[in-house]
């Protein structure tokens, strides 16, 4: 193998591969399930109660420490329902479920979230269509 001459200085260094469970998260289900991930949950320590905040796009959470809570997650497992939260985000065009990444903001004293939305793998459907037509084809033969 012929490796070219190259200014090695010109190479870049690639970011280290982060785990998702060490991005702190917070996720809505379709049933209304609102949770903070672990990584999210030792980074607040004790607390569990916020006073929650939603961009008009839905876009940005915020979880404010500062504000009265309206908020308030298990102690354990970091986990609440709020329908109306949840009808809230769907009402805004987003596929449930979404999932924020949480940001400490020291100057507004709370975690602020960007929405990704994680929609269903479009192969899935397929997937299943030709586990059932191939069943179906083992059973005419079994016939």
């Amino acid at each position: 193998m012929s490796i070219p001459r190259f200014d090695f200085q010109t190479l870049q260094d690639i970011p280290s591969r982060l785990n998702h469970r060490d991005t702190p998260r917070l996720t809505i289900t379709e049933k209304g399930l609102i949770s903070i991930n672990g990584a999210l949950r030792s980074r607040v320590g004790e607390r569990r109660a916020f006073w929650a905040k939603i961009s008009p796009d839905g876009r940005y959470m915020a979880l404010c420490t500062r504000e009265e809570p309206n908020l308030q997650f298990g102690l354990r497992s970091g986990r609440t329902y709020h329908a109306a939260l949840c009808r809230l985000v769907e009402g805004m065009g987003f596929t449930l479920p979404v999932v924020y990444t949480m940001e400490w903001d020291e100057e507004h004293s709370a975690w602020i979230g960007c929405c990704e939305e994680i929609a269903p793998p479009p192969a899935l459907s397929v997937l299943c269509e030709e586990k059932i037509a191939r069943r179906r084809k083992a059973a005419g033969r079994q016939a």
